[in-house]
């Protein structure tokens, strides 16, 4: 083999250069050397192999520096991640998670205001029923109440014997929510 040939193979080995750099490099020498090492690449490279490459390169680069942001890695090689196989496969993993913690919170939040509603309704219609009174003019003094509030008003009903015992004790707690919300 002739020694230009050998030669010219000897530079397109530049895809191992990863395993030649100590693990203790500074992370900025890295980024640096990664860039020369990338632009190797796109020189020694035809156009129809030089994506290949520069995927193999950054397997072993990512392989040694698994810290390195998505910001430090677009640098070194002047490319967009999610524009990737393995990016968008990231970008899709990160969408499921994100949806799958999203319902999970929808559901929560669901099931808090179905509780209060519900909650919300069963007082009313106590306090209706107990005090003969008109289930509007109950709902909105109840409003600000959490459900909490409600199920101790429920309790509290079975005791009271006129609405002011009632409408007090909602004031009261409405303070309190007011006051615990300022401090």
């Amino acid at each position: 083999m002739s020694k230009s040939i050998l030669l010219h193979l000897l530079k397109k080995l530049v895809v191992l250069a990863p395993f030649t750099v100590s693990e203790k490099i500074s992370d900025t020498e890295y980024i640096q050397k990664c860039r020369k090492w990338k632009k190797k690449i796109d020189h020694l490279f035809s156009e129809e192999t030089v994506h290949q490459v520069t995927d193999l390169l950054s397997f072993f680069i990512l392989n040694r520096r698994r810290d390195l942001t998505a910001k430090e890695v677009q640098s070194m090689f002047d490319f967009d991640l999610s524009q990737t196989r393995v990016g968008k496969d990231l970008l899709q993993e990160g969408e499921k998670r994100g949806e799958k913690r999203g319902e999970k919170r929808g559901e929560k939040r669901g099931e808090k205001r179905g509780e209060k509603k519900l909650a919300k309704r069963l007082i009313t219609e106590q306090l209706s029923t107990k005090f003969n009174i008109e289930k509007r003019r109950i709902m909105s003094r109840l409003e600000p109440l959490r459900t909490i509030d409600m199920v101790e008003l429920a309790k509290l009903l079975l005791t009271m014997n006129q609405y002011d015992e009632a409408y007090q004790w909602i004031d009261n707690r409405k303070k309190m929510i007011k006051m615990a919300a300022v401090g």
